[in-house]
């Protein structure tokens, strides 16, 4: 898995995240999820991103942001599984998309995961199907689709009581270290 080089890739700083982020990074989300006109209330979605640090130290995961200019561009979480990795989630900044930075995201957080003991090198991401781009660039960086499928109601409580049915499939990677160059 390559990641592109660029005077903008270069000039971005990526680090591991702290929970002090936490506000930065869900402002980031509610940008590139294009939902910032909505209420997302954290604690009821996505507790976990309140405090990401400690949540990935826990889960024997990572969680990495990326800084261009002195702001948060980019974020990924990933966890440990039985199985290998759980990719949870992966952002870019609408203004900076579409210049590699989520491929140097990934690349760089595969490549930190790697290193932890017994790693496996099985990553697993659950996307939903209505998600055309997301579901294409994983499958441009390498993983393929499972043939796994779930459906469930998924319940948004920052859209006030509102419910609706939501498919996801599963896309997955198996490296080998051998195989994953480092951006």
């Amino acid at each position: 898995m390559n990641t592109p080089e660029s005077p903008f890739l270069n000039a971005c700083l990526i680090e591991h995240a702290l929970d002090e982020q936490a506000h930065s990074i869900i402002s980031l989300i509610k940008a590139a999820a294009k939902v910032s006109s909505f209420q997302l209330d954290t604690q009821l979605s996505h507790p976990e991103l309140l405090h990401p640090a400690t949540t990935a130290e826990v889960r024997g995961g990572i969680a990495l942001v990326a800084h261009f200019d002195q702001r948060i561009i980019g974020f990924i979480s990933a966890h440990k599984t039985i199985e290998g990795f759980n990719i949870n989630h992966i952002y870019v900044s609408p203004s900076h998309q579409l210049r590699g930075l989520g491929a140097l995201l990934l690349t760089s957080s595969i490549s930190e995961l790697l290193s932890q003991p017994n790693a496996q090198p099985l990553f697993h991401v659950w996307i939903e199907t209505q998600l055309k781009t997301s579901i294409a660039f994983f499958e441009h960086l390498g993983f393929i689709k499972t043939g796994k499928q779930r459906h469930r109601i998924k319940k948004l409580p920052h859209l006030l009581n509102d419910e609706r049915d939501a498919s996801y499939i599963e896309i997955s990677l198996s490296l080998s270290p051998q195989t994953l160059t480092a951006p």
